[in-house]
Protein backbone atom coordinates (compact mmCIF):
# COMPACT_ATOMS: atom_id res chain seq x y z
CA UNK A 1 0.00 0.00 0.00
CA UNK A 2 1.19 3.21 -1.04
CA UNK A 3 0.67 6.11 1.13
CA UNK A 4 0.63 10.11 0.08
CA UNK A 5 0.14 13.19 1.23
CA UNK A 6 -3.16 14.83 1.44
CA UNK A 7 -1.57 18.00 -0.81
CA UNK A 8 0.69 15.41 -2.74
CA UNK A 9 0.48 17.44 -5.97
CA UNK A 10 1.07 20.46 -4.31
CA UNK A 11 4.27 18.74 -2.53
CA UNK A 12 5.35 17.09 -6.37
CA UNK A 13 5.00 20.06 -7.76
CA UNK A 14 7.22 22.08 -5.41
CA UNK A 15 10.06 19.22 -5.88
CA UNK A 16 10.28 19.96 -9.53
CA UNK A 17 10.51 23.78 -9.14
CA UNK A 18 13.21 22.61 -6.87
CA UNK A 19 15.04 21.16 -9.92
CA UNK A 20 16.67 18.90 -7.42
CA UNK A 21 16.25 15.26 -8.44
CA UNK A 22 18.45 13.29 -9.80
CA UNK A 23 21.55 16.25 -9.86
CA UNK A 24 24.69 15.36 -8.78
CA UNK A 25 25.89 14.90 -5.30
CA UNK A 26 26.61 18.31 -3.15
CA UNK A 27 28.80 19.15 -0.62
CA UNK A 28 26.43 21.52 1.35
CA UNK A 29 24.66 18.49 1.82
CA UNK A 30 27.26 15.95 2.41
CA UNK A 31 28.69 18.06 5.11
CA UNK A 32 25.09 17.69 7.06
CA UNK A 33 24.91 14.04 6.36
CA UNK A 34 28.72 13.85 7.59
CA UNK A 35 27.92 15.77 10.96
CA UNK A 36 24.49 13.79 11.44
CA UNK A 37 26.25 10.53 10.77
CA UNK A 38 28.80 11.19 13.25
CA UNK A 39 26.86 13.07 16.09
CA UNK A 40 24.76 9.57 16.14
CA UNK A 41 27.26 7.07 15.41
CA UNK A 42 25.19 5.65 12.87
CA UNK A 43 26.61 3.73 9.85
CA UNK A 44 24.47 5.47 7.40
CA UNK A 45 22.89 8.91 7.18
CA UNK A 46 21.09 10.50 4.14
CA UNK A 47 19.06 12.79 2.20
CA UNK A 48 16.46 11.90 0.91
CA UNK A 49 13.86 13.22 -1.61
CA UNK A 50 10.57 11.46 -1.89
CA UNK A 51 8.95 11.75 -5.11
CA UNK A 52 5.99 10.22 -6.55
CA UNK A 53 7.45 6.56 -6.81
CA UNK A 54 10.53 6.53 -5.86
CA UNK A 55 12.64 8.34 -2.27
CA UNK A 56 15.82 9.32 -4.10
CA UNK A 57 19.14 10.09 -2.07
CA UNK A 58 20.53 13.64 -2.94
CA UNK A 59 23.38 12.37 -0.45
CA UNK A 60 24.10 9.44 1.40
CA UNK A 61 27.04 8.00 3.43
CA UNK A 62 27.53 4.36 4.23
CA UNK A 63 25.50 2.61 1.65
CA UNK A 64 25.53 2.73 -2.20
CA UNK A 65 21.71 2.10 -2.28
CA UNK A 66 20.91 5.44 -3.92
CA UNK A 67 16.94 4.72 -4.45
CA UNK A 68 14.41 2.75 -3.07
CA UNK A 69 10.90 1.90 -3.98
CA UNK A 70 8.35 4.88 -2.37
CA UNK A 71 6.09 2.13 -1.14
CA UNK A 72 7.50 0.77 2.29
CA UNK A 73 9.76 3.48 2.76
CA UNK A 74 11.06 4.79 6.08
CA UNK A 75 10.91 8.43 4.51
CA UNK A 76 7.30 8.39 2.83
CA UNK A 77 6.03 7.79 6.98
CA UNK A 78 8.60 11.01 7.67
CA UNK A 79 6.93 13.20 5.35
CA UNK A 80 3.49 12.35 6.76
CA UNK A 81 4.13 14.21 9.79
CA UNK A 82 5.92 17.11 11.13
CA UNK A 83 7.85 15.21 14.15
CA UNK A 84 10.54 12.74 13.51
CA UNK A 85 9.60 9.21 12.68
CA UNK A 86 11.75 6.46 14.17
CA UNK A 87 11.81 3.03 13.82
CA UNK A 88 13.48 1.18 16.58
CA UNK A 89 13.10 -2.54 15.13
CA UNK A 90 12.38 -2.50 11.21
CA UNK A 91 12.94 -6.12 10.70
CA UNK A 92 9.87 -6.69 12.76
CA UNK A 93 7.71 -4.05 11.68
CA UNK A 94 5.31 -5.14 8.79
CA UNK A 95 5.28 -2.08 7.31
CA UNK A 96 8.74 -2.10 6.12
CA UNK A 97 9.27 -5.61 5.49
CA UNK A 98 9.46 -4.57 1.44
CA UNK A 99 12.07 -2.30 2.16
CA UNK A 100 15.01 -2.62 0.14
CA UNK A 101 17.01 -1.25 2.83
CA UNK A 102 15.91 -3.74 5.22
CA UNK A 103 16.29 -7.16 2.83
CA UNK A 104 19.58 -5.86 2.19
CA UNK A 105 22.39 -8.28 3.13
CA UNK A 106 23.19 -5.58 6.11
CA UNK A 107 19.76 -4.87 6.89
CA UNK A 108 18.54 -1.78 8.54
CA UNK A 109 17.05 -2.36 11.78
CA UNK A 110 16.90 1.35 13.16
CA UNK A 111 15.50 4.00 11.08
CA UNK A 112 15.36 8.26 12.49
CA UNK A 113 14.33 10.97 10.17
CA UNK A 114 12.79 14.21 10.49
CA UNK A 115 10.76 16.00 7.74
CA UNK A 116 12.62 18.33 5.34
CA UNK A 117 10.18 21.57 5.50
CA UNK A 118 10.50 24.16 2.50
CA UNK A 119 7.45 25.80 3.50
CA UNK A 120 4.48 25.34 5.65
CA UNK A 121 3.03 22.08 5.11
CA UNK A 122 5.03 21.02 2.48
CA UNK A 123 7.64 18.29 3.40
CA UNK A 124 9.54 16.91 0.57
CA UNK A 125 11.87 14.86 2.07
CA UNK A 126 13.93 13.59 5.62
CA UNK A 127 17.30 13.90 7.10
CA UNK A 128 17.94 10.22 8.06
CA UNK A 129 20.08 8.34 10.07
CA UNK A 130 20.08 4.26 9.72
CA UNK A 131 21.97 1.37 11.67
CA UNK A 132 21.77 -2.21 11.37
CA UNK A 133 20.82 -2.33 15.10
CA UNK A 134 18.28 -1.68 16.59
CA UNK A 135 17.99 1.32 18.99
CA UNK A 136 16.71 3.78 21.11
CA UNK A 137 16.49 7.51 20.33
CA UNK A 138 16.66 10.08 23.48
CA UNK A 139 14.09 13.14 23.19
CA UNK A 140 17.84 15.65 22.90
CA UNK A 141 18.95 13.62 19.94
CA UNK A 142 15.43 13.65 18.66
CA UNK A 143 16.02 17.45 18.99
CA UNK A 144 19.91 17.61 17.61
CA UNK A 145 17.85 15.41 14.48
CA UNK A 146 15.52 18.20 14.13
CA UNK A 147 18.37 20.75 13.77
CA UNK A 148 20.52 18.49 11.27
CA UNK A 149 16.91 18.50 9.29
CA UNK A 150 16.43 22.68 9.62
CA UNK A 151 20.34 23.10 8.19
CA UNK A 152 19.33 20.88 5.63
CA UNK A 153 15.91 22.77 4.34
CA UNK A 154 17.81 25.86 4.21
CA UNK A 155 20.37 24.67 1.98
CA UNK A 156 17.46 23.33 -0.06
CA UNK A 157 15.99 26.94 0.16
CA UNK A 158 19.21 28.48 -0.60
CA UNK A 159 20.03 26.12 -3.63
CA UNK A 160 16.63 26.93 -5.36
CA UNK A 161 17.07 31.20 -4.89
CA UNK A 162 20.46 30.23 -6.16
CA UNK A 163 18.82 28.68 -9.58
CA UNK A 164 16.71 31.22 -9.77
CA UNK A 165 19.31 33.85 -9.86
CA UNK A 166 20.90 32.55 -12.63
CA UNK A 167 18.39 31.64 -14.28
Amino acid sequence: MNIISENEDERLAFIRILNILDTPIEKRFERIIKLARSAFGAPIAGLSIVDKDRVWFKSILGSDIYETPREGSFCTYTIMQDAPFVVRGANEDNRFTKNRLVSNNKPVNFYAGAPLAITKGIRVGALCIFDIEPRDMARDDILILEDFAFLASNEIKARMMESMNLG
